[in-house]
């Protein structure tokens, strides 16, 4: 059975694995709770609304109310519409009409017009019963051909079922018969489709298997991530023992020795880790 590890979120460590994502990722880290700019802005949204909203409606009822009004003219009525009311309509004027001769006088026709004469009609006259009767004499002499029905019925019938015959050959020479010996098309298919079940059914079995290994709140690594983790923890190592190295030896004082502690530390840390990577068997990181 594999060796299983676990590994415990560090300082260092925890950075090079589960790096920062922003300065509000940097906030939470030092317990810095960053502000909600989406939520403040809802709020101030929903403020203007309401602000809105309310001008709205001090401006309907400033038009819906009713115009001030002294008391001593309430029940005066305005003297424009007693002038309107008292003035009566003047009488209508008789004037002279064209062509119609005195003003409110009969119609007369004028003496130097052309004689009356009928309109045409545009619609032909009625047709009278005689020559109806004649018409329908006519047509009745007219000799009218006789169509044999029964020999139009059976020649219909016959090239219905010489249609019928002629679709019969066609579906039968599309179908190509079953060869004997040979496996159906219908067996391969499901032969194939049982083939694609099993390996299925196996994937899923090995899937579970794996997961039932892998301890809870962790997660395999797998050895591309596992090397990937490894050249980053090396580039870090370097980056650390060029720092120890640049420590001056004359320049003793307290925040130098405490820099190079926590220097020395990080550095003990990162080669515990990177001896742990290095070790063969699967690796568990827990989740972040």
């Amino acid at each position: 059975m594999p060796l299983q590890r676990y590994h415990h979120q560090d300082s260092v460590v925890g950075d090079i694995i589960n790096p920062s994502r922003g300065i509000r990722d940097d906030m939470v880290r030092r317990g810095i709770q960053p502000k909600n700019h989406m939520a403040e802005n809802r709020r101030q949204l929903r403020q203007l609304a309401a602000q809105k909203q309310q001008e709205r409606e001090e401006a309907e009822d400033l038009a819906n109310a009713e115009p001030f009004k002294m008391r001593e003219f309430q029940n005066v009525e305005s003297r424009a519409m007693q002038a309107a009311e008292s003035m009566k309509p003047e009488a209508p004027k008789d004037y002279l009409k064209r062509k119609t001769g005195l003003a409110g006088g009969p119609h007369m026709r004028p003496i130097d017009t052309e004689p009356y004469a009928p309109r045409q009609r545009s619609r032909p006259d009625v047709p009278r019963q005689a020559d109806l009767i004649r018409e329908r004499q006519e047509e009745s002499h007219e000799v009218v051909k006789e169509v044999n029905r029964i020999r139009a019925n059976m020649l219909a019938v016959k090239k219905q079922s010489e249609a019928r015959k002629a679709a019969a050959q066609n579906s039968t020479v599309d179908q190509e018969p079953h060869k004997k010996g040979e496996i159906p098309e219908y067996l391969k298919k499901r032969k194939h489709d049982w083939a694609v079940e099993a390996e299925q059914k196996e994937r899923a079995e090995a899937e579970a298997r794996a997961r039932a290994r892998v301890p809870p709140g962790t997660r395999l690594v797998s050895e591309e991530e596992k090397q990937a983790l490894l050249i980053e923890l090396r580039s870090s190592l370097q980056i650390e023992v060029k720092r120890l190295n640049s420590f001056s030896v004359a320049n003793d004082s307290l925040a130098q020795r405490r820099s190079r502690e926590e220097c020395e530390r990080k550095i003990e840390q990162i080669e515990k880790t990177i001896r742990d990577f290095e070790r063969p068997g699967d690796l568990f990181l827990a989740y972040d």
